[in-house]
């Protein structure tokens, strides 16, 4: 419980009792507190906050997308790549082995699945702290789409695409 302010701390004007806190001192047009100081309210952060239910939905959502269409932009630019650096001018024609492969498109939507992951597993919300899960989660994520990929070569060249342990 506050005290009322009956002095002002800067000037020394009194004030009638039931002054509303923090009042205005009317002769030197300072803030007032009934404790002679001046108060700064001080909000703990939020280290931990619980996931509603809506963002995980969100969070979820945007893993998908990204796990999704990685690989997908990573095709699409293997197919199409070709046709655009054929196109380049002879001057910038020794920079196209630079992006002239699908691993980039890859590693972002690799990246940007491990960054959801990493706020769907974690409570912290700073990016700090999300960061390094999330390149963890992202390195996972990039082994998962090499898994996808030896499971598919193995079923394609098994024979009769059934795999069989001889």
């Amino acid at each position: 419980m506050t005290p009322s302010l009956t002095r002002c701390s800067k000037c020394g004007r009194e004030f009638p009792p039931g002054t509303p806190e923090p009042s205005w001192c009317p002769d030197c047009g300072r803030l007032c507190t009934g404790y002679a100081e001046r108060k700064e309210i001080e909000l703990p952060l939020p280290e931990e906050m619980p996931v509603t239910p809506e963002e995980r939905a969100h969070w979820w959502m945007w893993f998908w997308v990204f796990f999704l269409l990685g690989p997908l932009f990573a095709i699409a630019s293997w197919l199409i790549m070709p046709g655009i650096l054929s196109t380049l001018p002879p001057s910038l024609r020794p920079y196209r082995e630079i992006n002239s492969h699908g691993f980039v498109p890859l590693c972002l939507g690799a990246a940007g699945a491990g960054y959801c992951l990493a706020n769907l597993c974690f409570k912290r919300r700073r990016f700090a702290d999300i960061l390094p899960f999330s390149f963890v989660f992202g390195i996972v994520v990039m082994a998962a789409y090499w898994g996808i990929v030896a499971l598919a070569l193995a079923l394609v060249f098994s024979p009769i695409f059934q795999l069989t342990l001889e």
